[in-house]
C-alpha cells in the first residue's frame, strides 16, 4: 500500500493446478507490522472456467486494443490446437501468481519500478549520508547519431537520481551536420558534459578510448549513443560500491526499448559465470569498471569493433576474483531496438560476431587453454570445444536398477551400440531385483563380459547404491571418470559422451550434466534451479529440445548450481575427495547435495547442452509424489533446506526477479531488496 500506516484489506484470486500440495505466499511487510489471513476458500473448477475467469480479469485490468486482442486470440488458438483445453490451461494460466502481474512485463514495470515521493526522499537522504560518494564518468562514443535518440540518451543521464557524474562524449568525426550541432548544443548547455570532436574516423573502439581519456572520476560507465539509463542506474551502482568496496566491475540486468519507447525483452541475468560469458556477452549493459582497471587494460582494443565491450569484459574479469565482480539484479539499462542496432538483429553487424569469437579465442589462449571457438550458424552464440587427450580416459558408467529388464536392456544396448566412445567400463548395481527377465539379462551381461553386476541387497538408498557402484570402477583412479546413469535413460546420439568428457577433464570443473529430453522431444532437464517449487526444479522443462531457451541458456554450456543425477559425470578423484553421495539422502536431493558440495569446494557444475539423451522419467521407481515416496521426499527436502537454505532462497545461477513456480524463467514478484522495499523496512 502507498501508506503503510493505513490498515488495508486485500482480496485476490490465485489459480493453482490440481494436486498442488503447498501454496507459498510471499508478502512484503514493513518492520513491526502484522498480517492477518482472514479467509481462504478453495474451490475446484474446470480448466475452461479458469481460463474464462482469468481472461475476463485481465481484460478488465488493462486497456483494450485491436493489437492486444489479436495477439491474445493468436496465442489462445495456437494453444488450443496443440493441447486442447487442458493443454491451454497449462500454457496460459498464471498458476500460483494471480492475474495481474505474472508474465506481463508492462504490469511488472508499473508495479515494481514506479517511484513514490517517499522513495525519492529516501534516495536523496541515502545519497547525502554517503561519507565518500563514488563518482562516475559515463563514456559515450557517437557517430552520425540520430539527434532525437542522442538527446534522449543524454537526458537519461541528466535525469539520474544520483548527482555525482560527468558525461564524456567523443564524436568519431561525424559527417552529419545535425549530429554535430546537437552535440555542441548539449555540451554548451550542461557543464557536466565533456566533448571531444575527433578529426578522423577510427571506429567505435578508438572513439570510446577518446571518450575514456576525458574521464576524471574513479568509475567508468559505458553508454551507447541511442540507449537509455534507468533513473536509478547510478544510484544502485553507488550503493553497490559503498556496500562492497572490493568491487572492480559491475553489470546489471537490462531490457530492450523500441523506437516508440516501449520496453520489452527483459534479461534477468545470473551472477557472474565465465562460461556463459564465453557463449555470449552476458555483461553487455550496464557495464561499469574502475577507471584505473580500464586504463591498466589499455581501454578498448582496435580490431574488435562491434564486440569491443565483450573483449573488455573478458580481459577484465580474467584478472579479478569472483567477489570483485558484482551483479545488480535490477533493470538499469534500456537497449534501443533500431534498424541498425545489433540488439534488433545480430546480422545488422555481422563483423561483431566474428570479432566476439576472436575475443573469446584470445582469452582462452591467454589462459593457456587449448580449445576451438566457433560461431553457431543458426543462433550466433559462441561454442567452445575443449580438447580430448589422445588416450581417452576410462569412463565407469554406474547404472542402479531394480527389475525393469526391458528398460535396462534398452539403456545398455543404446549405450553400447550408439555411443562413440570406446573406453567404457560398465557397472550395474542390482537393488533386490526379482523378475525372471531381469535376472536372465544379468546372466547375459556377466557371460558376455559386457558389464559387471554388483548386488546391493538392502532397502533402497540411491546414494549408497551409487557409492557401491563407484567403488567398483576399474582403470586409473588418477584420470578416470564416473558417469552415474539412470536405467530409464536412452542414448540416441553418438557424440554425447565425448561432449561430457571434454567438460569433465577441465581442471576447474567438478560435475557435468547433460540435457535430458522426454520421448516426444521436449526438455526434461537442462540444469537445476534451487528454490523453484520450494526446494529445486529443472530449468526449461517442456521447451523444445533445440529451442534457444531463456536468452540462449538452453543451448550454451554454462554453470548451474546443480544438475540431475540421472546423467551426472565426475572425475573419480573429485568424487572420492568429496566423499561421494551423502547416504543421509536416500531417495532425493542426493545429486543436488553432491553438486552444491562440489561448488563449495571451488569447482564448477556444468550443463552441457551438446550431450542430449532421452529420459523415460521415473519409470522404474515411480513418482516421488505418491504414497511412501512422498513421505521420504518430504524428509529429504527438510534436510536439504536446512543445509542449503541460502542457495534455495537465492540461487546465484538464477535471478530474484524470475518465478519460483517453474523453470520457465518467467518474470515475477522480485525477491531482492528493491529500493521501495528498502525504503519501507
Amino acid at each position: 500500500a502507498p501508506d503503510w500506516r493505513q490498515k488495508r484489506a486485500y482480496c485476490g484470486t490465485v489459480y493453482v493446478p490440481k494436486g498442488t500440495q503447498v501454496l507459498l505466499l510471499f508478502v512484503d511487510l514493513p518492520r513491526d507490522s502484522r498480517l492477518r489471513l482472514a479467509a481462504v476458500r478453495l474451490s475446484p473448477i474446470t480448466s475452461g472456467r479458469a481460463l474464462v475467469q482469468t481472461g475476463w480479469a485481465a481484460l478488465r485490468q488493462q486497456p483494450l486494443s485491436v493489437a492486444r486482442l489479436q495477439r491474445a486470440a493468436e496465442r489462445l488458438f495456437g494453444a488450443l490446437l496443440q493441447g486442447g483445453i487442458s493443454g491451454t490451461a497449462r500454457e496460459m494460466l498464471p498458476w500460483g501468481g494471480g492475474v495481474a502481474t505474472v508474465g506481463d512485463y508492462r504490469a511488472w514495470i508499473e508495479e515494481y519500478e514506479r517511484l513514490l515521493p517517499q522513495d525519492e526522499a529516501r534516495i536523496l537522504a541515502t545519497i547525502q549520508a554517503l561519507p565518500q560518494p563514488p563518482r562516475f564518468s559515463i563514456v559515450m562514443p557517437t557517430y552520425n547519431s540520430r539527434s532525437s535518440l542522442l538527446r534522449q540518451a543524454v537526458a537519461s543521464v541528466q535525469q539520474q537520481k544520483y548527482p555525482h557524474w560527468e558525461l564524456c562524449i567523443a564524436d568519431d568525426a561525424s559527417t552529419d551536420k545535425g549530429t554535430q550541432a546537437t552535440l555542441a548544443e548539449l555540451a554548451e548547455a550542461d557543464p557536466r558534459i565533456r566533448l571531444k570532436m575527433r578529426r578522423s574516423n577510427g571506429h567505435i573502439s578508438l572513439a570510446s578510448n577518446s571518450a575514456l581519456a576525458l574521464a576524471r572520476y574513479e568509475w567508468v560507465v559505458l553508454l551507447d549513443h541511442d540507449d537509455r539509463l534507468s533513473p536509478l542506474a547510478l544510484f544502485y551502482a553507488a550503493m553497490e560500491v559503498a556496500t562492497h568496496p572490493q568491487t572492480q566491475v559491475i553489470y546489471s540486468d537490462e531490457d530492450k526499448m523500441d523506437m516508440h519507447d516501449n520496453r520489452m525483452g527483459p534479461y534477468f541475468k545470473p551472477d557472474f559465470d565465465p562460461d556463459l560469458l564465453h557463449g555470449q556477452n552476458m555483461f553487455s549493459h550496464l557495464g561499469i569498471y574502475r577507471t584505473e582497471l580500464m586504463r591498466r587494460l589499455g581501454g578498448f582494443r582496435r580490431g574488435y569493433e562491434g564486440s569491443q565491450d565483450h573483449d573488455l569484459a573478458l580481459r577484465a574479469t580474467e584478472q579479478l576474483r569472483p567477489d570483485q565482480i558484482r551483479h545488480i539484479p535490477h533493470i538499469l539499462y534500456h537497449w534501443r531496438l533500431s534498424p541498425e542496432s545489433a540488439s534488433n538483429d545480430c546480422e545488422a553487424k555481422p563483423y561483431a560476431r566474428i570479432n566476439g569469437a576472436k575475443a573469446v579465442r584470445d582469452q582462452l589462449a591467454r589462459l593457456g587453454v587449448k580449445a576451438r571457438v566457433h560461431i553457431d550458424a543458426e543462433t550466433g552464440v559462441y561454442r567452445v570445444t575443449y580438447p580430448l587427450p589422445e588416450v581417452l580416459p576410462t569412463v565407469t558408467v554406474v547404472i542402479p536398477t531394480r527389475d525393469q529388464g526391458k528398460l535396462l536392456r534398452q539403456c545398455i544396448d543404446s549405450l553400447r551400440t550408439i555411443t562413440d566412445y570406446a573406453a567404457i567400463d560398465l557397472v550395474v548395481v542390482n537393488n533386490q531385483s526379482s523378475e525372471a527377465e531381469t535376472l536372465e539379462y544379468f546372466n547375459e551381461l556377466r557371460s558376455t563380459g559386457a558389464a559387471r553386476i554388483v548386488d546391493y541387497p538392502k532397502a533402497f538408498n540411491f546414494s549408497a547404491v551409487c557409492n557401491l557402484g563407484a567403488a567398483q570402477a576399474q582403470g586409473s583412479a588418477d584420470d578416470g571418470l564416473l558417469l552415474f546413469l539412470n536405467n530409464d535413460v536412452e542414448i540416441f546420439q553418438g557424440d554425447w559422451l565425448k561432449a561430457m568428457v571434454r567438460q569433465a577433464l577441465r581442471s576447474d570443473v567438478g560435475v557435468v550434466g547433460a540435457k535430458l529430453i522426454y520421448p516426444d522431444g521436449r526438455v526434461q532437464h537442462a540444469g537445476v534451479i534451487c528454490g523453484i517449487g520450494g526446494i529445486a526444479a529443472h530449468a526449461h522443462v517442456d521447451f523444445e529440445m533445440n529451442s534457444r531457451g531463456y536468452f540462449d541458456r538452453n543451448i550454451i554450456a554454462h554453470q548451474y548450481s546443480a544438475v540431475t543425477g540421472a546423467c551426472l559425470m565426475m572425475r573419480r578423484q573429485t568424487f572420492a575427495q568429496l566423499g561421494g553421495f551423502d547416504e543421509d539422502f536416500p531417495t532425493a536431493y542426493n545429486d543436488l547435495d553432491l553438486c552444491l558440495r562440489t561448488r563449495a569446494a571451488g569447482l564448477k557444475v556444468m550443463f552441457e547442452p551438446q550431450a542430449i539423451l532421452i529420459h523415460h522419467e521415473s519409470v522404474s521407481r515411480g513418482s516421488d509424489l505418491t504414497g511412501a515416496n512422498r513421505k521420504r521426499l518430504a524428509g529429504d527436502a527438510e534436510k536439504f533446506y536446512a543445509r542449503y537454505r541460502a542457495v534455495v532462497e537465492a540461487d546465484p545461477c538464477y535471478n530474484p526477479n524470475l518465478t519460483l513456480y517453474s523453470g520457465s524463467f518467467t518474470v515475477d514478484t522480485p525477491r531482492h531488496a528493491g529500493y521501495r522495499i528498502e525504503a519501507n523496512q
